[in-house]
């Protein structure tokens, strides 16, 4: 070999031992962020009929009045099961969930999507902490309670299997409606504006009801596109 590429050999390696000193530490691989766990965003899940509502921070299965008996079920997706059965004898029962509370002129839209429902269909609630004492009516130790209570609530309701609620859509209070925006704007109640608190509650209901009764499956709750169900 001659001297030239004799001396050109470890210069190279030098060279590259230089360049992988230069090089910067490989960073280790992120691991995928961990999903919150289902049924985060859910506050309480409740049950009623004519003798009252009933709450508890986990699913369950209640009987109401007449022997009916209303439950409510979290699926590992997140999506959660409303259910009513054996409503012969009652006039009136509801199966419900309820969120975390936030502040209302922060929401925009809420978009309700139901993987199946029947009968009368799925109703969106407003529920405003109007007194400001943290709750949403009034409630004993065993869970037992009102939505009265000095706070109030608006309404809408839908048979499809998709509801999108904004600032033009109009909700239901008592022997009125009001758009969701006129609410915010104070023009319902000006104890109710944009810094009051609210939190949704989704019931499934029957009203006169069939033998067979049935449920409802909300699949996805979304505040402001932000899913409050699915991890």
């Amino acid at each position: 070999m001659p001297n030239a590429f004799r001396r050109l050999v470890p210069l190279v390696v030098l060279a590259a031992a230089v360049a992988a000193a230069c090089q910067p530490p490989k960073q280790p691989a992120k691991a995928a962020p961990t999903p919150p766990p289902p049924g985060l965003f859910i506050t309480y899940y409740l049950s009623n009929d004519s003798g009252g509502w009933f709450r508890s921070v986990a699913p369950h299965s209640r009987t109401l009045s007449g022997g009916a008996t209303a439950s409510q079920a979290l699926l590992p997706d997140g999506s959660v099961a409303l259910d009513l059965a054996d409503l012969v004898s009652i006039t009136n029962g509801g199966s419900a969930f309820m969120t975390v509370p936030g502040r209302l002129g922060d929401i925009d839209t809420i978009q309700l999507q139901l993987a199946s429902t029947c009968c009368e269909g799925v109703q969106l609630l407003l529920l405003f902490d109007l007194d400001g004492d943290g709750e949403f009516g009034d409630w004993d130790a065993a869970g037992n309670g009102t939505f009265g209570g000095g706070d109030e609530s608006a309404s809408v309701e839908t048979q499809a299997t998709s509801l999108t609620v904004d600032d033009s859509t109009l909700l239901h209070v008592t022997n009125f409606d009001f758009t969701l925006g006129d609410i915010k704007a104070g023009m319902w109640m000006p104890a109710i504006d944009e810094d009051t608190s609210v939190a949704i509650l989704i019931r499934f209901g029957i009203f006169n009801p069939p033998p067979d009764a049935g449920g409802a499956v909300a699949s996805a709750l979304l505040v402001n596109g932000v899913d409050l169900l699915v991890p």
